[in-house]
């Protein structure tokens, strides 16, 4: 796929549709979100630079990115332009229990992260005793 100027807000929207409740720290869990696409362009997980999902990890307090580069979620076919789809993404939990925010974010390999022009949504992680509670208010 050919470099694709960074989206202008609302261009590309990720919401949560769906994630675990409890986590337990360095486990893998999946999260469903729904990838719309308001772009002139289509969106592709194809070579040179595709087009895929991915996330970070930030400390709530402090703003502190924990995991800057996430697993990667390829996109389970071409987008169109006005065409939503879900997709599951495959995450993975940092390895400490922190209370922590998981951000979502489109990136164009080799060319940028979508998190700040696109509509992202996030989940909040608490610890609660060995595991991370999700705060699921902002996906119901």
């Amino acid at each position: 796929m050919n470099a694709i100027q960074p989206p202008e807000p609302g261009q590309v929207s990720l919401e949560v549709l769906a994630t675990a409740t409890s986590v337990r720290p360095g486990a893998r869990f999946a999260v469903t979100v729904r990838l719309t696409n308001r772009l002139g362009s289509v969106l592709a997980s194809l070579a040179p630079h595709p087009v895929n999902l991915s996330y970070h990890w930030v400390e709530r307090a402090s703003g502190e990115v924990v995991v800057f580069d996430g697993l990667r979620t390829r996109l389970p076919r071409p987008i169109s332009p006005g065409e939503a789809v879900n997709v599951v993404l495959e995450v993975e939990a940092p390895p400490a229990s922190r209370d922590l925010r998981l951000v979502l974010s489109a990136v164009q390999e080799g060319i940028a992260w979508w998190d700040r022009g696109a509509a992202i949504d996030v989940v909040d992680f608490k610890p609660r005793g060995v595991a991370l509670q999700s705060d699921l208010s902002r996906v119901q």
